[in-house]
């Protein structure tokens, strides 16, 4: 007997090969149960049917799963564009100012922050935020160009927090995205605005499967 399954709030889940993934934004940590591919049909980041009664339990007991509605999630498809061969507009003085401001905003709301605060400030922004592809496109191949004079610039979630910002600043939105991959376990994020991945390449991502996007 299948039971359908709703993340709690704040949890999302991804299936690979045979492992179960979950992110939990209310803890900031990764989880895996492995060997349960074949006992789990995943509609959604946070919609799952689940055909083994063990695996229902674990999930009810570790809190990752409510009787609550799900939310709508539409699966994403990853970015198959990528901007490695473009270049940016000339630089104006303007985009040095914006550039600084965005440093100001990683040392104000990134820096101590846990996952799930960044995440709802991020989702904040984007619900005021115009998409706009080829605007995006632009804006991200100045960041680019601008990003060897960070103070830090990070890893990938620095660095996709700070290109949000920057895009924020301009009035953009894109999507955040969050990738996993098993054995060994690494999770990625990159910044897509659509199909196009504004700081990452089409190969790099593709050995991910997503498991949140903002």
């Amino acid at each position: 007997m299948s039971l359908m399954l709703a993340a709690a709030a704040g949890v999302r889940f991804a299936l690979v090969d045979d492992e179960l993934v979950y992110l939990d934004l209310r803890t900031d940590q990764y989880g895996m149960i492995q060997g349960v591919g074949d006992k789990v049909v995943l509609h959604a980041s946070d919609l799952m049917t689940a055909s083994d009664e063990r695996l229902v339990e674990v999930l009810s007991t570790a809190g990752l799963v409510c009787d609550k509605a799900p939310t709508k999630v539409s699966p994403l498809r990853i970015g198959a564009v990528d901007l490695r061969d473009q270049t940016a507009d000339r630089l104006t003085a303007a985009d040095a100012l914006r550039f600084a401001a965005v440093q100001l905003d990683v040392l104000t709301s990134f820096h101590r922050r846990p996952l799930g605060a960044l995440v709802e400030q991020v989702a904040r922004r984007k619900q005021i935020g115009i998409i706009d592809n080829d605007a995006a496109c632009a804006a991200a191949l100045r960041f680019r160009a601008l990003l060897p004079l960070a103070p830090v610039a990070g890893l990938c979630l620095q660095q996709s927090f700070m290109l949000l910002a920057w895009l924020h600043r301009q009035g953009l939105g894109a999507s955040w995205v969050f990738g996993v991959r098993t054995w060994p376990f690494e999770a990625h994020c990159w910044v897509q605005a659509g199909p196009i991945l504004l700081n990452d390449t089409t190969e790099r991502v593709a050995t991910f499967e997503p498991i949140l996007w903002v």
